[in-house]
């Protein structure tokens, strides 16, 4: 179901009017996980079993790990039962076709059980609510009093499972949540607690970014991929501005998503955290990686990078556990090479950052400082195209074409258009480049912007659009 649908704000609506009526506040918990259930299961019903088998699986073997903590040996059994389930779930029903078509390609078609493999469908949200999994089951090994595990049953354990894995704000596309967070939460909630000001904020803003900027320009973006005109068309300057296009609407599209997640879940009194912090004023690659999808990077950097060893072991073994770090980061992302490409890419960039400055000191100024955000805007620029392509022999003729082009027309209402929609997040990010903090003076006139992006979603909607991160 999208956010930006009529089923969901029927959806949205019902379930806020149930949730908050005094002789249901016992269930409330039950109502979100059941409304959660109609969500996930909206388009694909069947699909609603994989959610539910995720469930019973990481409540059971969770329950397990703190309820035994004492028997080692056991727990650990347990522990590697759950890892193994989860990731060979997240292993069949996302990457079986990409395995068979890389390994058995002349099979993917002759042979039935290689072919039905390659048919298999793709679960919403799979990658999210896997790692979800991995992280409960990681963190109650090391910490099951955190989690509130004592004197508490399995039923009401497996609730709190329930609501943190399948909570419908989050459940498609993050942000990715951490048990020991959301645990703390659960409890009931009263009307009168609700923030309305963060709330209106988070959604007025996601929504915009996803309705006025990131599917307006998806109505030119989508010509990236348009061999044709690639090579006949196209000119320098319009695969620059389609270029800068991308990286903005892929921008408001997840930071669109993750706004409105946030304002939901607040809506029922809950605070998810927050997946950007104005990643295109990052003045490292490494930094971008502190501001783009936090949760994600978080969640590499404490389940996979650290007990990799993290830095802790010299700089070779830095630099090895920095590229398998990102390698695995891009294939998260899809089950396709050039997702594995994308993410070598940026491993490769963090690793070359990293060595100049464990060798070389830079004098920071001003200009310096300006060169590297413009350099790193670029550098995750040229990345999207490997991302957003639809086959990676794409991205060398758009890098030719974009050089070999100069003579071609340029098209200046594409030009005019792009710049529009692209302003507001520019904006957005050098108010915090420039660290403006808004007064008490300066608020008051808020309401004045947010009228403003109200107006804008009712009247300047582009055409509606699945969010990106759907497909992972």
């Amino acid at each position: 179901m999208e956010f930006n649908s009529f089923a969901y704000l029927v959806l949205l609506i019902s379930t806020f009017a149930i949730y908050y009526l005094p002789f249901l506040r016992q269930i409330q918990i039950w109502i979100l996980i059941l409304a959660s259930g109609f969500f996930y299961a909206y388009h694909n019903p069947y699909l609603i079993l994989l959610l539910i088998f995720s469930v019973l699986i990481n409540s059971w073997l969770g329950f397990k790990i703190g309820s035994t903590a004492k028997n080692r040996k056991q727990v650990h059994v347990y522990f590697i039962a759950g890892i193994v389930l989860n990731l060979s779930l997240l292993t069949f029903f996302k990457y079986s076709g990409f395995l068979v078509k890389t390994f058995f390609p002349s099979l993917s078609h002759s042979n039935s059980f290689f072919h039905l493999l390659m048919s298999v469908p793709l679960p919403i949200g799979i990658s999210f609510f896997t790692f979800e999994g991995v992280s409960l089951l990681v963190d109650t090994l090391k910490d099951s009093k955190s989690l509130s595990l004592d004197g508490q049953g399995i039923r009401g354990y497996f609730k709190k499972v329930a609501l943190f894995i399948g909570f419908f704000p989050h459940l498609i596309s993050g942000p990715v949540l951490r048990a020991k967070n959301f645990f703390p939460q659960v409890s009931e909630k009263r009307l009168c607690a609700i923030d309305w000001e963060f709330a209106f904020r988070s959604l007025v803003k996601g929504y915009f970014f996803k309705m006025v900027i990131a599917d307006n320009l998806k109505q030119h973006t989508v010509e990236m991929g348009n061999i044709f005109k690639l090579n006949n068309t196209f000119s320098s300057m319009d695969l620059t501005l389609l270029l800068l296009a991308y990286s903005i609407q892929i921008f408001s599209d997840f930071e669109g998503y993750s706004q409105i997640a946030i304002g939901t879940a607040s809506l029922f009194g809950y605070r998810l955290p927050q997946n950007f912090n104005f990643p295109y004023v990052a003045k490292s690659i490494a930094d971008f990686w502190h501001r783009w999808h936090i949760s994600l990077s978080t969640w590499l950097r404490d389940y996979l990078y650290f007990p990799l060893g993290g830095n802790r072991q010299g700089g070779f073994r830095t630099y090895v556990n920095l590229f398998i770090v990102m390698l695995l980061g891009g294939l998260w992302h899809g089950a396709d090479w050039k997702y594995v490409v994308w993410g070598a890419y940026h491993g490769g960039g963090l690793i070359i950052e990293r060595y100049f400055k464990d060798h070389i000191r830079f004098k920071e100024c001003w200009g310096f400082n300006v060169l590297s955000i413009v350099g790193v805007f670029v550098f995750v620029s040229v990345g999207w195209l490997i991302f957003s392509l639809p086959h990676l022999n794409y991205f060398f003729i758009y890098i030719k074409a974009l050089f070999m082009n100069v003579s071609k027309q340029s098209n200046y209402r594409w030009f005019c258009l792009i710049l529009v929609y692209s302003i507001p997040v520019l904006l957005y990010h050098l108010r915090s480049l420039l660290d403006l903090q808004w007064t008490i003076a300066m608020r008051q006139w808020d309401w004045i912007v947010y009228s403003f992006l109200l107006f804008a979603i009712f009247t300047s909607s582009g055409s509606s659009s699945t969010f990106i991160y759907f497909q992972f």
